[in-house]
């Protein structure tokens, strides 16, 4: 007898309780997946705990082809850092429904593996299958995710190409101003490297008009001006140092070109040593 038939009857009173309510995991259907079970309850386990679990191996024994089921208990071995079985159950949901999970294992494999090819594959096999839908993987549009694992791969002209794209639906489709200041972030490291200086600046600029403390734009501003106004590039790197707190950080992977105290220092050096003072 399985460990987690003894909590059966409670978790099977949750899955009940949820029936009657609508789905918390935004998602396309998949014709495999049974109606019976409603996966909303999934909030009252927290995830990565045992309870969940079993909750999702309830289900799968119940409906082996619930690929939500799989996909869910995949974040449960993602949140405890077992990636082999995380992507064991990543892979079987993405085997029932592509559509439904390839964005997923995409943004898994870019921000927590770092395997950009393989996410870009996926990210890119997507939207073969959702023509004339723009997909936002994990809530992230598709092209600013293709951008990232381009940069990443120092494909520098395909980068910018996807960033510009992400700008130019969505400005599109919700006004410029509400378009995420990120991919202009992205889109301003891409054109530094390409060595376009003065476009980088002027998608920088853009950036700091919008947040004056976001110290990955300062910081990118900087490693731009240093050679011609090292006054104005120590001016940044000194507001990149006082808010440093700000910087958004994600607690289970490094964020694609987060900023450390280190990189600050290493380009007040190098400006010490080219300039002196």
């Amino acid at each position: 007898m399985k460990i987690y038939s003894l909590f059966t009857p409670l978790i099977l009173v949750f899955i009940c309780a949820s029936c009657s309510s609508s789905s918390d995991m935004t998602r396309i259907e998949s014709p495999n997946t049974a109606p019976t079970l409603n996966l909303d309850s999934l909030g009252k386990f927290g995830q990565g705990t045992m309870e969940k679990e079993m909750y999702y191996d309830i289900i799968i024994e119940n409906q082996p082809n619930n690929d939500d089921a799989w996909a869910g208990k995949a974040v449960s071995h993602l949140k405890r850092g077992n990636l082999d079985e995380a992507f064991r159950c990543i892979n079987k949901a993405v085997a029932i429904n592509p559509s439904g999970h390839l964005g997923y294992r995409g943004w898994v494999k870019l921000y927590m593996l770092h395997d950009y090819q393989g996410a870009l594959s996926d990210f890119n096999r997507l939207d073969s299958l959702t023509p004339n839908f723009q997909d936002a993987p994990w809530g992230e549009d598709i092209d600013k995710l293709r951008g990232i694992c381009c940069l990443k791969m120092n494909q520098l002209e395909k980068g910018e190409i996807y960033f510009k794209e992400a700008i130019r639906k969505l400005t599109a489709e919700v006004g410029k101003e509400w378009v995420e200041l990120e991919i202009f972030l992205y889109l301003g490291i891409t054109q530094r490297q390409l060595g376009k200086r003065k476009l980088a600046l002027q998608t920088l600029n853009e950036v700091l008009d919008a947040e004056p403390t976001n110290v990955r734009g300062l910081y990118e501003k900087a490693a731009i001006v240093y050679t011609d106004n090292t006054d104005s590039a120590r001016v940044l790197l000194d507001s990149c140092l006082q808010n440093m707190h700000l910087q958004s950080t994600n607690p289970y992977f490094e964020i694609p070109h987060q900023l450390y105290v280190s990189d600050i220092n290493a380009l007040k050096l190098k400006i010490k040593q080219i300039h002196g003072n």
